[in-house]
């Protein structure tokens, strides 16, 4: 598995630095460390007349951004390669971090939950849910957070499926013991007629629930055979965002894990509104897992 992990020299970025290790320990496979430059570089290129004259000195924020990178990784992770490689590029970060994704065709893309850009402000408003929109892999967002248990968010789709899978190998990676995998049935009240010609709504029969409770499960438990998985399945009712925030807290969840998939040309999440709000507001690490375009 071919890692790259984000840093932006924060604290932030420490914790997406040591699991992006962890795993990379436990999977195999090499690991790059991408920054992402402010664009002064590339106006200077742009003005020859004002850059300076000694070429070195245009190499030299370079060199001192890669031997930070290479201090906070010692820092960070003491026992990491001496040979990992520095990825540079520059302009706006999240798009920074894709080229480089991109280029250096990674399998999975590790990035923080905060940043500071000038001002300390919150990455996952701009820069990580826009990795986690627009990436052509899985995008780890990690979080610092006590050991727990690996929680998958299914909403029974196709595209949510390769979530499952994920799922276990992630509980490998991180030698977690407990998998467990939730649904959330989102069933509104049903009106027994339309609102307009005043009739009540009314709640679905508990048969009803149970029977589709029931259909759930079983597609989960046969997505679980055919991955040759096992884990606890949890089929619960009500707003599929705060039923699974509680969840991955109650449990507690060392990381959620979720499907995205991309439609017409351009990466959207699978889950809409749902899955931007498990990615801004878990209090642990978020998987969302690439699933092919269509």
């Amino acid at each position: 598995m071919r890692t790259l992990v984000a840093t932006d020299l924060s604290e932030a970025s420490d914790e997406a630095l040591r699991q992006a290790f962890a795993s990379a320990r436990s999977a195999g496979g090499p690991v790059a460390i991408c920054h992402v430059m402010p664009e002064f570089a590339q106006v200077q290129g742009l003005f020859p007349l004002d850059a300076p004259s000694d070429l070195a000195a245009d190499f030299e924020p370079r060199a001192q951004t890669i031997n930070a990178m290479r201090e906070q990784l010692r820092r960070v992770f003491p026992t990491a390669a001496e040979d990992v490689e520095m990825r540079l590029d520059e302009g706006a970060p999240y798009a920074g971090i894709l080229n480089q994704a991109e280029r250096w065709r990674a399998d999975r893309v590790v990035v923080g939950s905060g940043t500071k850009t000038g001002i300390e402000r919150v990455l996952l408003g701009s820069v990580a849910a826009r990795v986690v929109r627009y990436a052509h892999c899985p995008v780890l967002v990690a979080r610092p957070v006590a050991a727990g248990a690996v929680l998958v968010a299914t909403d029974l789709s196709d595209p949510s499926m390769p979530a499952l899978r994920a799922g276990a190998e992630e509980a490998r990676l991180r030698q977690v013991p407990r998998l467990v995998v939730l649904h959330v049935e989102e069933v509104a009240e049903v009106a027994a007629a339309p609102a307009f010609f005043g009739a009540a709504p009314i709640a679905l029969p508990e048969n009803l629930l149970q029977e589709r409770r029931e259909a759930a499960r079983r597609l989960i438990e046969g997505a679980l055979e055919r991955f040759e998985m096992t884990a606890e399945i949890e089929v619960v009712y009500g707003d599929a965002a705060h039923e699974i925030l509680q969840r991955s807290e109650s449990l507690p969840a060392e990381v959620l894990v979720v499907g995205t998939r991309g439609r017409t040309g351009f990466s959207r999440l699978l889950l809409g509104s749902v899955a931007e709000r498990l990615v801004r507001d878990a209090s642990c690490s978020v998987l969302a897992v690439r699933l092919m375009a269509e």
